[in-house]
């Protein structure tokens, strides 16, 4: 059930979104269109939500080969709108594997708390639907990057633990 709704929410378009563009321009320096970035993006979020092996591999080639994995899809739903990484995808559904893929591949810029408009963070949503293994992984990260920060120099460190604990969903 939740699948289905991760499914239809990437899946959606937005309504009344204007184009800034016609989509003939080059996307990157690799000459790849922004509908073809689409496509991609569309897939990872599939591979993202699904976690089996083969999306595994996906998800960290794609990374290896260039693909942010900071790109946020935009969903609208429950007349509400609200942005995706594959972090909070993978995250939210427990596929441990594809966060650790994430993880490994995505390199110091990977936005580990970014919290979209509604308040989700993939630490939070790890822990609301009760994935404590995915919680461990990104708090170890968390920790590890702050001690990174304090030790680099400065003496202090960026606080960004905006991170809301979503409510445990019992059942």
């Amino acid at each position: 059930e939740l699948w289905a709704w991760v499914r239809m929410m990437l899946l959606q378009k937005e309504e009344g979104e204007e184009e800034k563009d016609d989509g003939s321009d080059l996307d990157n320096a690799r000459g790849v269109t922004r509908e073809e970035t689409d496509d991609t993006a569309a897939a990872l979020f599939d591979a993202a939500a699904r976690g089996r092996e083969e999306d595994v591999v996906r998800v960290r080639r794609a990374i290896l080969g260039g693909f942010d994995p900071n790109t946020k899809v935009r969903t609208r739903s429950l007349n509400a709108e609200s942005e995706f990484t594959l972090l909070i995808v993978a995250s939210m559904l427990g596929n441990t594997e594809i966060v650790l893929a994430i993880l490994e591949t995505g390199g110091p810029d990977l936005d580990i708390e970014y919290e979209n408009s509604v308040g989700f963070t993939a630490l939070g949503l790890a822990q609301s639907n009760q994935h404590e293994e995915v919680a461990r992984m990104l708090e170890q990260v968390l920790r590890l990057r702050r001690l990174l920060h304090q030790s680099s120099g400065s003496g202090q460190t960026e606080n960004r633990s905006k991170v809301k604990v979503m409510p445990v969903r019992r059942g």
